[in-house]
């Protein structure tokens, strides 16, 4: 029976390779398209594996072209027939999309017009909040490239159903995002726009192959994906004892959970199988054979279904290495990495190398990394090593959470100085504090007028500023860094997530002064959406209100005003409740208006023997030919001059004195000529004058208003 099973796998693999050499056809060559649905298509797939990118291939490496690709096809920009991730990503190596293994997201469009790379977006912390913000950008209609294992592989996101994630992932058979992917691992999503119409491929659960998780890992023989700690024991907190090279061949005795129990170079303990894939189960080594198959052929075999996600080596992280001028806004933050914080011995990506430091691949000056010198903060424990290689010497680790200050970079590299060395770590897995040098990107500043006008009284009003932006409720476009002052060299405080709804409190030369998470700083308001105002603060406008003793006092004038943030007003007059007692002398009195539940305090001036008019928003307090300051007011201090402002207790307004149209207080013949004047057509007044001229009260001016003066002044 052991025979019969190793001669089949002998031809097996002989008729494998015969296939490959004399059937396949070139494949620079090949025909676009392929009778697999887009939503199953694998990075493995026969027709594509091969493929390079760079110096590797879509079968190794092609977890986000994959994605791409479905989410084009989905899209309905493109279509199985004429299209496969093949296809994208000879397209994208016509318009330079690959720098060397690394993909540029914001040159797809320019391979595959209509869609649009728009931004990319930190997910929260629990299973609950990134399902919420994956549901919130499929509802704005955005298609989603989701990065799991840690930024470490990549898949395409289908739809939120009844509060599960389900996935498009080219590296296996499962569909279900949170059952098969650790959730802390699910850090970012990247979202992309189509202008095609989105296509129609009917319930989840009609084309899938898988909806339940793997089984758990089995003694074999694996080969390490990447460059890989060994530890002492099964946990990231663990000693590292050395690393273990990648595509190094391994024997795993025992299992638990993710961990591994192997030696290597005489040293015993535990790896993390995540970073590698099985060749063969493990069996003791007493019922070998010499007729058992070598590893390598093994090995030579595709990868199977399960295994092929976690052969995406972390190099090929495409969120991070795209130059400053394919983001969507230069004030997110790239530094800002979660994927070397995590604690739990689960998570697989503290397991790599490279999570302390890049592996030697990313040092290549040809990569379009965007460090900038500064003050950074390490977020785990990282190599500060001779040169800006993984091959140098290393001098000292410099321990997680220590504040480094970077004099110049190169790629992903930083040279710095810890403890009395020189030398070069990975920023990767660092957070930038306050750059030293970080190009500006506030928007230009603006020439704003600011127009002044005068009422004749010295009294100045400023019209509302004319600044591009108002204070109000905004909308965070794209992740945009909350700094401690409105400027790119100032401190980032935080990192506010697209769609975050903020108030904007003050207006600086384009920056806008809001709080964030109980932070109080600046954000730059070129990547914010102005949403709407917001109420400063509500006023009564009661100025100027005068009654009559024994009658109700005219409100008309009376307006309740809610000022906005912008500057608008928006003032009601009706429906207000107004209490008062009309006096029984001349004084002013205590009022109270009420809207809506809020009450307002204001004066009512109420004086005698006098007439009140309002006239041009001015309220005219008209005194008769032959009333005294003190018959009006009760109190003879008090001037009655024509178009003379007053204010008592907070009430202004403007005195007319009938008869006296040259405005000195007095009756005289000059009064009496003017008046005469305008009668016959020879003279004009303005609007208090031509009160005043109005003697006997009966809105004309006439041969009786000038008899009255004339009496008055010859008496």
């Amino acid at each position: 029976m052991k025979r019969t099973k190793r001669f089949a796998a002998i031809i097996t693999v002989a008729v494998m390779l015969f296939t490959s050499i004399f059937s396949a056809p070139a494949l620079e060559a090949s025909a676009a398209g392929t009778e697999t649905p887009f939503y199953l298509w694998k990075q493995y797939d026969e027709q594509w594996k091969d493929v390079y990118i760079g110096n590797n291939t879509i079968g190794n490496i092609g977890c986000y072209v994959t994605s791409a690709a479905m989410l084009i096809v989905y899209g309905g920009l493109r279509t199985e027939a004429d299209f496969d991730p093949a296809t994208l990503v000879y397209e994208l190596k016509s318009v330079g999309g690959f720098s060397g293994n690394l993909i540029y997201k914001g040159k797809i469009n320019k391979a595959v017009p209509g869609f649009d790379y728009r931004s990319e977006v930190l997910l929260g912390k629990t299973k609950a909040e990134k399902t919420e913000a994956i549901q919130y950008y499929l509802n704005k209609g955005y298609y989603i490239i989701a990065g799991v294992k840690n930024l470490g592989h990549y898949v395409a996101i289908r739809e939120v159903k009844n509060g599960v994630v389900y996935m498009m992932d080219p590296a296996s058979e499962y569909n279900v995002l949170f059952d098969y992917y650790s959730v802390s691992g699910v850090t970012k999503i990247f979202l992309y726009t189509s202008t095609g119409k989105k296509v129609n491929i009917g319930d989840v659960s009609d084309n899938v192959s898988g909806t339940t998780p793997p089984s758990e890992y089995v003694p074999g023989i694996y080969k390490t994906t990447d460059r890989l700690n060994l530890r002492e024991s099964a946990s990231t907190t663990s000693a590292a004892i050395t690393i273990i090279p990648a595509d190094t061949e391994i024997t795993v005795t025992t299992t638990s959970g993710v961990w591994g129990k192997t030696s290597f170079e005489g040293f015993e303990g535990y790896v993390c199988l995540d970073y590698a894939n099985l060749i063969s189960e493990y069996k003791d080594p007493s019922e070998l054979s010499s007729e058992e198959p070598s590893s390598e052929e093994s090995s030579s075999e595709d990868p199977s279904s399960e295994e092929p996600s976690s052969e995406e080596p972390s190099s090929e992280e495409p969120s991070s290495e795209e130059p400053s001028s394919e983001e969507p806004s230069s004030e997110e933050p790239s530094s800002e990495e979660p994927s070397s914080e995590e604690p739990s011995s689960e998570e697989p990506s503290s397991e790599e190398p490279s999570s302390e430091e890049p592996s030697s691949e990313e040092s290549s000056s040809e990569e379009p990394y965007d460090y900038v010198s500064g003050t950074y903060k390490t977020t785990g424990s990282i190599y500060l090593r001779e040169q800006p290689t993984t091959s140098s010497s290393i001098l000292t680790v410099i321990p997680s959470g220590t504040e480094i200050v970077v004099t110049e970079t190169s790629g992903i590299w930083g040279k710095t100085s810890y403890d009395g060395f020189d030398g070069y770590c990975g920023l990767k897995y660092t957070i930038l504090l306050n750059p030293t040098e970080e190009p500006p990107v506030e928007p230009p500043v603006q020439e704003t007028p600011v127009s002044i006008i005068t009422d004749g009284e010295n009294r100045f009003t400023v019209l509302p500023s004319t600044d591009t932006y108002n204070k109000g409720y905004y909308e965070v476009t794209s992740n945009l860094r909350l700094r401690a002052d409105a400027t790119t060299s100032s401190a980032s405080l935080a990192i506010m997530s697209a769609g975050t709804k903020i108030q904007i409190t003050e207006i600086k030369d384009g920056w806008g002064k809001t709080v964030y998470n109980q932070l109080t700083g600046w954000c730059s308001l070129e990547y914010c959406r102005f949403d709407s105002p917001y109420l400063i603060d509500t006023t009564i406008s009661s100025e100027g209100i005068v009654g009559i003793l024994g009658k109700e006092a005219d409100l008309s004038s009376l307006s309740i005003n809610f000022n906005y943030s912008d500057g608008s007003v928006y003032s009601v007059k009706g429906g207000i409740q107004i209490s008062y007692t009309i006096p029984t002398s001349a004084k002013a009195i205590d009022a109270t208006a009420k809207y809506e539940g809020k009450s307002y305090s204001f004066k009512i001036l109420y004086l005698k023997n006098c007439t009140v008019k309002l006239q041009e928003n001015v309220t005219y307090v008209i005194v008769g030919i032959n009333e005294t300051a003190e018959s009006v007011f009760g109190d003879s201090n008090i001037e009655i001059i024509t178009d003379k402002l007053h204010n008592i207790d907070g009430i202004t307004f403007k005195t007319i004195k009938a008869g006296d149209v040259d405005c000195n207080g007095s009756i005289s013949t000059t009064d009496y000529l003017r008046i005469k004047q305008a009668f016959l057509g020879n003279h004009t007044f303005t609007n208090a004058t031509e009160i005043a001229a109005d003697v006997n009260g009966d809105g004309s001016i006439n041969a009786t208003d000038y008899l009255l003066i004339k009496n008055k002044f010859i008496s």
